[in-house]
């Protein structure tokens, strides 16, 4: 056998012992959440470890809303490097040495807040403001020199993207306008991208220069402040080539107590499935500020062929990342791999993760997926099931893992995943327990410079469409840095989104913008967003260079808007084949969280009809007004459910033409009155009430009639038990004709006018009511309430006090022998001077014939 063949062989053996030491995380770690805080762990900025570099890096830093943050930029022990504007969705950039200058590197945090807003003081002891996708923690409220003092002049409360600001004590004048400082989480998100031996070009770009590149993804606050303080490196490993540098940062004060536990997890070859011993325990007291750099082959001549987990803990807030480092294969080739991965804290994580990126033998790249049991206690029964693009399940693996052990699946050894080698997977805990997870993909084979990539992400949850309602937001995900090559640098760093609809029993929609680095859209996206339809289970890949609308050397950021369905995951890579020898860096997808629309709590509601209601009797002058009876129904409902056994309170209210003198109406049944009635609702929530108007003939007047839904059943409407009050008019219009047709003697046209009047009797309509009359069905001309050079007007509001002759119009031209036309009256419930469909009420009962 050749030595050729001999390397080749070696080569696939050592894919296998690679994932399993490749980048893995714990899954549910919230490293890809968007923070109003963000940490980087370690920004190297010129330093060697593991026998390679010097590593170079940049910071990318994403504004991941629709209002500018301010940020600061800060390096851990506090001392401020910087401060920045970002305008919405804009993103930036800064080199180490934009940072550091020629210092070392170190860790970094950035802090952020909302505004300023400027708000304009209502008439009403609430003022509202949008916030959009802020999560407000905290609001300051100034005035020119005017500070307000929350809890003393104000509170304020959050509902969906609307603040409101409740006034309580000192406050500006209504109409003057005063500014709100909001701080919130969910503002930013941030990437770092390392590369060696060189610096980085323009801050985010590699070429030639370079032999190898690696990053990760920003820690959220949460991530460094946890409780209880414990983190894990699920893989820690110097086998087969590789060495593992832990970088461990304190961002509280000093005299921090750190201390990291090694344990080790046997390989195949020897008891798999089983946890291993603790096998090194290191302790330090850190500084404010200082990183802790742990390199276990340089520093600590740790043994080769080790796999294991590393396991922080703190007596103050810590952020950590670990370089998995291969500088050359065991029998000599130099490949220069790197990957990085953040510690994540051992509590809080998920049981259900999401792998959007798979490959099987795609263009040379393959994958293995490592899998951790966080569960201290109890074995963890393991589902992974992968899917190919189309949606189709196409492979499932059990696993059972004890304990804080990990097992791991290379896809060369599974089925054919099918549809170009490209799936993805739904890794699931069947015990409901925690696990961690980790994709890791490598490429040893292929031509010139893209042999010996190697990358990883971390595997994780998704985000869904909102529920409609107030405030309803949908869940966002989103890259900050997504490059295009061949720009003024002429690189050719390109960037690819790998999506997934993790809901396998329903499709989902995603909308696609990109965005440049001040926040503006981008072609493909400039007006439109881009839409993806996705079945269940499917995925798809969004690449740079596909799109020949986006300019070359673009360099932005990319919000996929989940509209439809989900949840929806993405993962990012960013790949540069003219990089000597690793060029290759994958970053989660930041994830917004969707926020549901306001749903009412369930509550009683209470329905009364008919709302207004007026006598409909004869229509000639000389005839009494019938008295008729009038019936009141009630539909008493909760959460939208009709109720049975309701007691449900009719009373007349004082001053109403059949209010009982006797009784002070109080909304209190009384028994012995004759105004009031308790009746309890039907199997259909309905109660209903009838009673006899008790006023003399000819004469007018209006009931108010109170209906409550008594739900405490004490006999009494008190606050907050739904109420309407309803009117009764006892009383009609009468509508006739009150002169015959006469010349309307109107200059200066040559049409015929006639005017005649209606008569309006008076003395069964209730004094100020308010009534419309309505012209209908005309014949032989034109009749209108307004002369005949005047527009026309075919309704006409009218309030009346006494016998009232109402002109009409008749035009016409040449005039006709005759005509016909109807006439109708309404009570003008709401006073506009205009019939109401549904809500003015007909005072008559049909149209008046009149004939000329």
């Amino acid at each position: 056998m050749g030595k050729r063949l001999v390397h080749l062989l070696l080569a696939v053996a050592m894919a296998v012992s690679a994932f399993a030491g490749l980048t893995i995380a714990p899954a549910g770690a919230a490293q890809e959440v968007p923070s109003g805080t963000i940490y980087f762990p370690w920004v190297p900025n010129g330093e060697e470890y593991a026998g390679m570099g010097p590593w170079y890096s940049s910071v990318t830093i994403q504004n991941f809303t629709e209002f500018p943050v301010r940020a600061n930029i800060y390096k851990a022990d506090g001392t401020k490097l910087t401060s920045v504007t970002f305008e919405p969705w804009a993103s930036k950039s800064w080199s180490s040495a934009d940072l550091f200058g020629n210092g070392s590197g170190a860790g970094v945090f950035v802090d952020a807040a909302v505004g300023p807003l400027t708000v304009t003081r209502g008439d009403t002891d609430i003022d509202s403001v949008s916030v959009g996708r802020c999560v407000v923690q905290s609001v300051s409220i100034s005035q020119g020199a005017t500070v307000f003092v929350q809890g003393v002049d104000y509170i304020w409360s959050q509902t969906g993207s609307r603040l409101d600001i409740t006034w309580i004590g000192s406050a500006p004048a209504a109409g003057t306008d005063y500014t709100v400082n909001v701080a919130c989480d969910g503002l930013l998100g941030g990437v770092v991208k390392m590369a060696a031996p060189q610096a980085l070009i323009s801050a985010a770009w590699t070429g030639t220069g370079h032999e190898s590149v690696t990053g990760y993804t920003s820690l959220p606050v949460e991530d460094v402040w946890t409780w209880p303080r414990s983190w894990v490196f699920p893989i820690i490993q110097t086998n087969n080539g590789w060495n593992s540098v832990m970088h461990i940062t304190n961002f509280g004060g000093g005299n921090c107590s750190v201390n990291v536990d090694l344990y080790q997890t046997p390989t195949r070859a020897g008891a798999p499935g089983a946890s291993g011993p603790s096998e090194g325990h290191f302790s330090e007291l850190l500084a404010a500020g200082e990183t802790w750099h742990i390199d276990l082959v340089q520093d600590y001549g740790w043994p080769a062929d080790w796999i294991g987990t590393a396991f922080i803990t703190a007596d103050c807030g810590v952020a950590a990342s670990v370089d998995r480092l291969k500088a050359a294969q065991p029998w000599g080739d130099p490949v220069n791999m790197a990957v990085t991965n953040v510690a994540q804290p051992t509590f809080g994580n998920w049981s259900e993760v999401y792998a959007p990126l798979v490959y099987q033998n795609y263009n040379g790249w393959n994958t293995g997926i490592s899998i951790v049991n966080l569960d201290p206690d109890f074995n963890n029964n393991v589902q992974v099931q992968f899917y190919n693009r189309d949606g189709t399940l196409v492979h499932s693996e059990s696993l059972t893992i004890p304990p804080r052990a990990m097992e791991w699946l290379y896809l060369p050894e599974r089925t054919d995943l099918g549809t170009q080698g490209l799936s993805q997977a739904v890794i699931r805990s069947l015990s409901g327990l925690n696990l961690a997870a980790a994709v890791d993909s490598v490429k040893y084979t292929g031509i010139d410079q893209d042999v010996g990539q190697a990358t990883s992400y971390l595997a994780q949850q998704g985000t869904r469409a909102a529920r409609p309602g107030e405030g309803a937001q949908n869940g966002l995900l989103s890259v900050a840095l997504f490059q295009k090559q061949f720009g003024l640098t002429a690189q050719q760093d390109n960037s690819g989104i790998a999506y997934f609809n993790a809901n396998t029993g329903a499709p989902a929609t995603v909308e696609v913008t990109f965005y440049d680095g001040a926040g503006f859209r981008v072609a493909p996206t400039l007006v439109n967003d881009l839409v993806i339809n996705l079945p269940p289970a499917g995925g798809g890949i969004l690449y740079a260079p596909w799109y020949g609308e986006m300019p070359f050397g673009f360099r932005g950021s990319v919000v996929l808007e989940v509209t439809q369905g989900g949840p929806v995951a993405c993962v990012s890579n960013n790949v540069n084949y003219q990089v000597q020898f690793d060029g290759t860096a994958t970053y989660n997808c930041f994830i917004r969280e969707a926020v549901d629309g306001a749903v009412p709590r369930p509550e009683w509601t209470l329905e009364a009809r008919p709302a207004n209601a007026a006598n409909l009797a004869a229509r000639t002058v000389d005839t009494d007004v019938e008295r008729f009876q009038h019936t009141v129904t009630a539909v008493v409902r909760f959460a939208g459910q009709p109720q049975t056994g309701v007691p449900v309170l009719f009373e007349i209210l004082n001053g109403s033409r059949n209010d009982d003198p006797a009784e002070n109406d109080q909304g209190t049944y009384n028994p012995a009155g004759d105004d009031d009635v308790v009746v309890n609702t039907n199997n259909n929530g309905v109660a209903s009430w009838t009673y006899q108007d008790g006023g003399a003939a000819n004469t007018s007047g209006v009931d108010t009639i109170l209906v409550c839904a008594d739900v405490n059943g004490n006999s009494q409407c008190d606050p907050g038990e739904p109420r309407q009050t309803v009117r009764k008019v006892w009383a009609t219009a009468t509508v006739d004709q009150g002169q015959p047709p006469q010349d309307a003697g109107v200059v200066g046209d040559n049409t015929e006018d006639l005017v005649l009047a209606i008569d309006v009797d008076p003395d069964q309509l209730n004094a100020g009511l308010p009534l419309v009359l309505r012209i209908v069905n005309e014949t032989g001309g034109d009749v209108s309430f307004a002369v005949c050079n005047q527009p026309d007007r075919n309704v006409q509001p009218w309030f009346v006090s006494a016998d009232t002759n109402v002109p009409l119009y008749i035009c016409a031209d040449p005039a006709p022998a005759g005509g016909t036309f109807q006439v109708e009256a309404y009570w003008d419930v709401n006073a506009n001077g205009q019939v109401d469909a549904g809500v003015d009420v007909p005072l008559i009962g049909s149209p008046v014939n009149f004939t000329w």
